[in-house]
């Protein structure tokens, strides 16, 4: 990942799937910084231990829900727009 330019809109992917063997939430978030370079993976990994209700759709359906935040130390905003969610099947992210 690099830097990301104050006042520049980037796009982003975040994805998010239990794996093949139900056993692991894996995730993987991807960035378009809008150079030409396309889609760069700027972070990949699973959680190991869910916890059970994690891994029940029916459930999660019922009781969660999608934000979206910025983590910053000093005073910021962010803009999103365009914001699409999308079901995915289990399984690995590649």
């Amino acid at each position: 990942a690099k830097k990301i330019e104050m006042g520049k809109w980037v796009k982003f992917q975040y994805y998010c799937c239990n794996s093949k063997d139900n056993k692991t939430v894996n995730f993987k978030t991807m960035y378009d910084y809008g150079d030409g370079a396309g889609w760069v993976e700027v972070n990949k990994g699973s959680h190991p231990t869910p916890k059970p209700y994690y891994m029940d759709e029916a459930l999660y359906m019922k009781e969660s829900y999608a934000w979206l935040r910025m983590n910053n130390e000093a005073k910021g905003k962010v803009g999103f727009k365009n914001i699409r969610i999308i079901s995915l099947k289990s399984g690995d992210l590649g």
